[in-house]
């Protein structure tokens, strides 16, 4: 496991949000964790990321508790695509992503060649070379998101953490954005965790989905396991009918007619 919370309590002001939450990060895999709002979804991500600490329970980065770890050994370990992260609109792209250098910048705050040349390398990885020397604000919502990805690619993480990645995203760019992580997860051996209310998209593209409800998972396993009629009715408090998809089988999440009264 790169990352893994073991029976993880925590919360805010002595309230707990989380309560005895386990959930690993293997390389190679990309997991979702789905979940109704104000189930502790954004807390899972801030505490895996050392930026809040557990009551109970521990995070392990490698194996070791991530509590001894510097900061800096996290922040090159774990990168944070944020949902609410500021929009860097007088950057161009490549300017943007060098700043995701900063865990790795050799001097610290200048950029040399080398980390120019692992910004292009992420842009180019996350497929935004053509627009490297575009300004922020003119890039669509889905390119921006292609650049956020660069931004944590440039850290050169293992793991790499989303918080609602395809939120305000048309169709084509939250099914590439998907996909884009996933295929990273495949050739870079990342082990990526998205915070997510895409339960269909999480079903077609990740390799585990847990179900998060009241700062419990409910379920957790393979997108048929964990997400059936049964769980995420239980989970969101509405009737749902799970089908497989007439492409690949894997399962599709509808509302019933019942929902509507």
């Amino acid at each position: 496991m790169i990352l893994e919370a073991r029976g993880v309590t925590a919360g805010y002001g002595g309230a707990p949000i989380l309560d005895g939450v386990s959930l690993g990060l293997e390389p190679g895999t990309f997991t979702a964790v789905i979940g109704p709002n104000g189930s502790g979804k954004t807390t899972l991500l801030r505490t895996l990321l050392g930026l809040l600490a557990p009551s109970a329970g521990e995070v392990l980065l490698d194996g070791h508790p991530l509590s001894a770890a510097p900061r800096l050994e996290v922040a090159r370990a774990a990168a944070l695509v944020a949902q609410d992260a500021p929009p860097l609109w007088d950057f161009t792209a490549l300017e943007a992503v060098l700043l995701g250098r900063h865990p790795r910048r050799a001097s610290g705050w200048f950029d040399g060649d080398a980390d120019v040349r692992a910004a292009q390398d992420a842009l180019a990885a996350a497929g935004a070379a053509d627009f490297a020397s575009r300004r922020v604000a003119t890039l669509s919502g889905g390119q921006q998101q292609r650049v956020a990805i660069a931004a944590a690619l440039a850290q050169e993480p293992r793991a790499l953490l989303l918080d609602e990645p395809t939120a305000n995203l048309d169709l084509a760019a939250q099914v590439q954005t998907y996909a884009l992580v996933r295929d990273l997860c495949r050739s870079r051996r990342i082990a990526a965790l998205a915070v997510t209310h895409d339960v269909t998209l999480a079903a077609m593209f990740c390799d585990r989905v847990a179900v998060l409800v009241a700062g419990r998972i409910l379920k957790a396993g393979t997108p048929a396991e964990a997400l059936t009629a049964e769980v995420l009715t239980k989970a969101f408090g509405t009737p749902v009918v799970v089908t497989p998809h007439p492409a690949g089988g894997t399962p599709v999440v509808l509302p019933t007619p019942e929902a509507r009264r």
